[in-house]
């Protein structure tokens, strides 16, 4: 990732700083580009992510960063230093030794830098070529570029992009990180920096330590999802309620046991906090799997009508069978049901298909679920009974 020119005319301090420390901190690699020398200047600005580097090996002992390659274009003094990785070794060596009765600033960043990289290196590149920075016509193309410039971009780039190279995949607390786990270190760098001041070494480690539990909950939160959405997900067919709760019981242990087990800064106080935040969340996950899985159930949703049809058939024979035997007064009783059923039946129809409201429409269903639990409902499981051991009894003949 290319970022903005830093450290010119151009640019306020905190904005130089915003961009160096979000560069530093969420990169595998950090290509500092310096233009003809390796100068102090370029070193202090290091030294508010040494003292960084510092507090992150004493409370973590791992190294904060990964690699910090220093880019010299335009190197002039190809005649006392050679170009590349090798002359760079010789300039960088150079600047960071210790010398006598050195500032106790500058002695602090040269010994700390080398601890908080793991790997720190220097590149001197040549000039590509007055055809290039003097000519407004010059279009990229590579005749007009220096053969110097192009034999040193041959050996930089495969150097660079190596994929053996220890340092390629963005570790932070020494543990790998994902897409959607650098997200979480992007928005929590970018909220300590939002005050428009430059945070304390001590506030950015605390920010780290917040993104790194942030991070482990959404990879955690993100298997479960992934587990649960290959079950119950919308694509996938209605599974009964106790399928369901068992599945949700292990994909949930597996998702705390994986948060549990990712490595996290900040101490165990801040990982429960974060691992509380992961139960709720899971738990309303889990509840909108429950009310998804649910309008998958075919029978659930028309089981409202089915129980007001049912009592109008019922009502409507009973009350026929009444009137056939001259007893009027009661037949009023059922014809009533009859119609009490058809109105509700009527409104709950509307309530569903106009999305108006809904509450009437949840008292209907709730009023139709009794009369089906404690009407319907145990003939209906007594005559399944009943032939289960009509069926079983005649195989038994047989």
């Amino acid at each position: 990732m290319d970022t903005q020119g830093t450290f010119d005319s151009n640019s306020t301090v905190f904005e130089n700083a915003f961009i160096f420390a979000l560069t530093l901190l969420v990169s595998s690699v950090t290509v500092y580009n310096i233009m003809h020398n390796l100068q102090e200047d370029n070193l202090q600005h290091l030294s508010f992510f040494a003292e960084y580097g510092v507090l992150a090996l004493d409370a973590y002992h791992t190294s904060p960063f990964q690699q910090l390659t220093f880019l010299v274009r335009d190197w002039q003094f190809e005649y006392e230093t050679p170009y590349g990785f090798h002359g760079g070794e010789e300039v960088l060596t150079n600047r960071l030794q210790i010398r006598p009765n050195q500032h106790h600033d500058l002695e602090l960043v040269r010994s700390r830098l080398r601890q908080c990289f793991r790997k720190v290196n220097c590149f001197l590149m040549p000039h590509p070529g007055l055809k290039v920075t003097n000519r407004r016509e010059f279009d990229g193309r590579l005749e007009d570029i220096e053969k110097d410039f192009k034999t040193q971009l041959h050996s930089f780039i495969p150097e660079l992009f190596r994929s053996d190279n220890a340092n390629f995949v963005k570790e932070i607390n020494g543990e790998q990180i994902t897409s959607t786990q650098l997200f979480e270190y992007f928005r929590t760098y970018c909220a300590v920096f939002a005050s428009g001041e430059l945070p304390s070494p001590k506030a950015m480690l605390e920010a780290t330590a917040e993104a790194n539990n942030l991070a482990a909950k959404a990879v955690s939160k993100e298997f479960y999802t992934r587990a649960m959405e290959q079950h119950c997900g919308g694509d996938r067919p209605y599974i009964h309620p106790n399928q369901l709760d068992a599945l949700h019981q292990e994909v949930h242990r597996q998702s705390i046991e994986k948060f549990r087990c990712a490595r996290k800064m900040g101490g165990e106080e801040m990982s429960q906090t974060y691992l509380q935040d992961l139960e709720n969340e899971l738990a309303e996950q889990y509840s909108n799997y429950k009310k998804h899985n649910d309008s998958k159930n075919v029978f659930a949703f028309s089981r409202t009508p089915t129980t007001f049809i049912s009592c109008m058939v019922l009502c409507y024979i009973i009350a026929g069978l009444l009137d056939a035997v001259w007893l009027g007064g009661i037949n009023f009783i059922f014809m009533f049901a009859f119609w009490l059923c058809f109105v509700l039946l009527s409104m709950w129809l509307y309530t569903k298909y106009s999305g108006d409201h809904a509450e009437i429409g949840e008292y209907i269903d709730y009023f139709a679920d009794v009369i089906w639990v404690h009407g319907f409902h145990p003939v209906y499981s007594r005559c399944i009974r009943s032939a289960m051991r009509s069926v079983l009894g005649h195989t038994k003949v047989e």
